[in-house]
């Protein structure tokens, strides 16, 4: 039976609206930030499973955990006027699994995102350096844990299930906060402020849209910015906002910048995203994408953009301004020979 832990006595942050759960790996600080963020703005906690606790737990502990989370899952999700945090959810046994044994947990997650579409939770995943995640293994008491965390595709695949399966198969998008640089450990209460922007800011994330013609070579659609924001060329790029899945943003997106509506077969997901520090003082991942304009399919410019042309891969790496600009346009050109020799492209 999960517990809740509350402090009623706390003060509130008029922004921090949604519930949170974090997530990250082991021995990374999640207790002790959800502590903080209940003394301060009046959460409730939902602490974390843990079968050494439970000396009765018998057979297969993966699903011991699975049913735990689960169980948890309704007391997070239900409660739903009441402000909680949870100390890692589903999400864990999904991703443990992946990174594990590369298994299929859209079962295990079906109920999450039914859930998550209506609640908005903002996710939270913290993670370190590889050396630093290794050095927090050895205070690990579970041996089987402690010897994956030793691995580093493990950890490698860890992070890409909330880094790259989350968003691109799901939609979901969590927030990523690095514990350290230069294996120098940041404080709780600077991880506290970076989720405080966070909601400030109301941003987790940005899309770039790679717009395309399928001609016998496709031709890249660029954007030249307006001359107060830069006068440069771009392809199309914005904000995601905490209460958006990926989907939403993109439609928001090609609607804002093109006046289109969004046809999801023209959608190609290249599996590719990189992250960069915005100017919002905290770390945000670009997902990239491409979509296939018709021939007959008119557009309109944004105020934000002046002109636009349709250009070659070539050229395109020519004009474009940013070096992550040029590397998206790259991603969506691969994607687009792969789905002409007959390869399967997938879609959000």
């Amino acid at each position: 039976m999960a517990r809740l832990y509350s402090n009623r006595g706390s003060k509130k942050h008029p922004a921090m609206k949604n519930k949170i759960i974090i997530e990250g790996f082991w021995n990374i600080g999640k207790s002790t930030l959800a502590q903080i963020l209940s003394q301060e703005f009046g959460y409730s906690i939902i602490k974390e499973p843990d079968h050494l606790k439970n000396r009765v737990v018998q057979g297969d502990i993966d699903q011991w955990y699975i049913a735990e989370h689960l169980n948890n899952q309704k007391l997070f999700f239900k409660n739903e006027s009441q402000r909680l945090i949870s100390e890692r959810s589903i999400l864990s046994s999904a991703a443990f699994l992946y990174a594990k044994e590369n298994k299929n947990v859209s079962n295990i997650l079906k109920d999450f995102i039914l859930y998550y579409q209506k609640s908005r939770p903002l996710i939270v995943f913290l993670y370190a350096e590889k050396a630093t995640i290794r050095e927090l293994a050895k205070n690990i008491q579970n041996f089987d844990v402690e010897k994956l965390l030793q691995n580093e595709l493990f950890i490698e695949r860890y992070e890409a299930f909330f880094k790259n399966i989350l968003p691109f198969v799901y939609g979901i998008i969590p927030i990523f906060i690095k514990i350290d640089k230069a294996g120098k450990r940041k404080i709780p209460s600077e991880i506290k402020n970076d989720i405080i922007k966070v909601f400030e800011c109301d941003r987790l994330a940005q899309v770039n849209i790679v717009c395309f013609k399928s001609e016998k070579e496709p031709l890249f659609l660029l954007l030249k910015r307006n001359p107060m924001k830069g006068g440069f060329w771009q392809t199309i790029t914005g904000g995601v906002k905490i209460n958006q899945t990926l989907g939403e943003a993109l439609l928001s997106e090609l609607k804002e910048e093109l006046n289109l509506k969004l046809r999801p077969n023209n959608l190609l997901s290249t599996q590719y995203s990189f992250c960069f520090m915005g100017t919002e003082g905290y770390e945000l991942n670009e997902y990239v994408f491409g979509y296939r304009l018709k021939k007959a399919e008119n557009f309109t410019l944004s105020i934000e953009h002046t002109d636009y042309q349709f250009v070659s891969i070539r050229n395109a790496g020519r004009l474009l301004k940013y070096e992550n600009n040029k590397e998206a346009v790259k991603k969506v050109y691969e994607v687009i020979k792969k789905h002409r020799e007959g390869v399967s492209h997938p879609m959000l």
